[in-house]
């Protein structure tokens, strides 16, 4: 997975251009702004985001803003079920959830032009800028017998505890809302490079898919799984500071005049 992402990353930059744009015929623009929506996929989790395009001091080069907010998951990450159909599904081990808002700044040039209504426009970018972490704790229902029911159960959110909890005694996961007020907040950055397609058929219309890879970095390890948990795995496993992605994008929107 590593040894794919450096390969990709360092290829990018370096894409051959498929037609030379300095030689080409100046174009008449009829847009200088645009705004599209996105859904993305990454090899460790999805996301949503906006991006926001600003003409640059050519025809071919746009200044790229965008804000995304990406759903993370560790590896061995394992969903588990109680027997009872009401309970919700949980991830046995994981100790807290992560998402991260991405703000982001960054340049995409044209190196392969749209020839025709129906062809394909391909862009190269990159983009580099703050990652804001978010570290919700994960909160379980957990079977207890009932105090006050002879033969009965009950059920206590609780946060997950290696040394106290295992799945027959898990019914399932709390709500996503239990534990929001606790969130921890951890300060990162993120670099991104891709190719964008650019396919739509509409001349001020703007969809198509992006293809790259991505790297948010923290100061510290980020604890989505418990250690003890991971401690139990033969092959050594950790938590990360570094979340290395390659991932694919769909954005759709829209192109405009300014002026």
């Amino acid at each position: 997975m590593n040894r794919t992402f450096l390969l990709l990353l360092s290829w990018l930059p370096f894409v051959v251009t498929a037609q030379d744009l300095t030689d080409a015929a100046p174009r008449n623009i009829l847009y200088d702004r645009a705004n599209a929506a996105a859904l993305t996929f990454q090899t460790n989790g999805w996301g949503v985001g906006f991006d926001h395009y600003v003409k640059a001091n050519d025809a071919y080069t746009f200044w790229k803003f965008n804000a995304d907010m990406q759903f993370y998951r560790h590896e061995k990450e394992v969903k588990s079920y109680f027997q009872d159909p009401s309970a919700r599904a949980y991830y046995y081990g994981k100790q807290n959830s992560f998402f991260v808002a991405r703000f982001g700044v960054g340049q995409t040039s044209e190196f392969a032009e749209k020839l025709r209504k129906n062809g394909v426009q391909i862009n190269k970018f990159w983009q580099v800028g703050p990652s804001v972490g978010f570290i919700k704790p994960v909160y379980l229902e957990i079977i207890y017998p009932s105090s006050s029911r002879p033969g009965g159960y009950d059920f206590v959110l609780e946060k997950f505890d290696p040394n106290k909890h295992y799945t027959d005694n898990i019914r399932g996961r709390a709500s996503n809302l239990v534990g929001l007020n606790e969130t921890k907040i951890q300060m990162g950055i993120f670099l991104q490079a891709g190719l964008r397609f650019e396919y739509s058929n509409q001349e001020l219309g703007l969809r198509g898919v992006e293809i790259g890879a991505t790297a948010d970095i923290y100061p510290k390890r980020i604890e989505i799984m418990s250690q003890a948990v991971l401690d139990r795995y033969n092959d050594h496993a950790k938590n990360h500071f570094i979340f290395p992605a390659i991932y694919t994008r769909f954005f759709f929107g829209s192109k405009y005049n300014s002026k």
